[in-house]
């Protein structure tokens, strides 16, 4: 079947867990990478999947619990002592579709709280219109310079400091996906990554540095994106609940999968 802007894609349990897969396997990836350099573990508990960045511990965004399920709670117990045996902060990233009051009442139970929200939005990779900018242009980082310079690009636009970037150096490594970086009149701008993977592509991160911000950068590297992904099923997006780019994601035909909650340790 041909796409086009009317096909629609209908939101499901087995739809969201498999969208929710292609972000957990390019985690596993970046964690295989990094095991070496930053002591990284990945735990499989049936469905649920724990990610550990023993040396970086301190940064609760690489260490979670993702999948967690009702079915999967004979496992609570073995994934709490997996954490604190490397005395790593661990938090849960609750999908809706694995969301019960009885899942809620164990972590709750277990001195946890419900404390932020992430939205993941989807769309159809239907064709995009090409750029046409005179000051902007999109170029896919092919040699070691170039993947070299998006890495940068990125940190800076992430405000991340020389500690926090190790990771990062590694999520730009793993295999299946590329990178790519916006120009405007010819000074590097901001750089995003696109990961495919079962037919299923993911706009895996994404920055600006601050001097170009609000010069159409990031809607042009999803807009190329989407192109290098249109013989693909899907494409998956996460973002902060309400936020800007939410918000420009749903400008350009991405439509909310649905919010997951994070609990956090009391």
């Amino acid at each position: 079947m041909e796409r086009n802007e009317k096909v629609t894609l209908l939101t499901t349990h087995d739809f969201a867990k498999k969208l929710e897969t292609i972000i957990t396997k390019r985690s596993e990836l970046s964690f295989q990478l990094a095991k070496n350099d930053l002591d990284s573990q990945v735990a499989h508990f049936a469905n649920t999947t724990a990610f550990l960045l023993v040396k970086l511990s301190h940064l609760p965004w690489y260490n979670r619990v993702v999948g967690l399920s009702e079915d999967n709670l004979i496992y609570l117990e073995d994934i709490l002592e997996l954490y604190k045996s490397y005395s790593v902060p661990c938090r849960f990233e609750i999908w809706p579709c694995n969301f019960t009051a009885k899942l809620a009442y164990t972590l709750a139970k277990c001195g946890y709280y419900p404390s932020n929200q992430t939205v993941i939005l989807y769309r159809l990779p239907t064709k995009q219109t090409e750029l046409h900018s005179a000051t902007l242009e999109i170029s896919k980082a092919s040699s070691e310079t170039e993947k070299t310079l998006a890495f940068e690009v990125m940190k800076q636009g992430y405000g991340f400091d020389e500690e926090q970037s190790r990771m990062l150096a590694f999520e730009l490594q793993v295999q299946h996906q590329d990178l790519y970086i916006a120009l405007v009149n010819g000074e590097p701008a901001a750089a995003a990554a696109l990961f495919i993977s079962d037919n299923l592509a993911y706009l895996a991160g994404a920055a600006t540095l601050p001097k170009f911000r609000s010069r159409g950068c990031q809607t042009a590297l999803i807009q190329y994106r989407l192109q290098q992904a249109q013989n693909c099923d899907a494409v998956v997006v996460t973002t902060a609940y309400a936020s800007p780019s939410q918000h420009n994601l749903e400008r350009m035909g991405f439509r909310v999968l649905h919010t997951k909650q994070t609990w956090t340790q009391v």
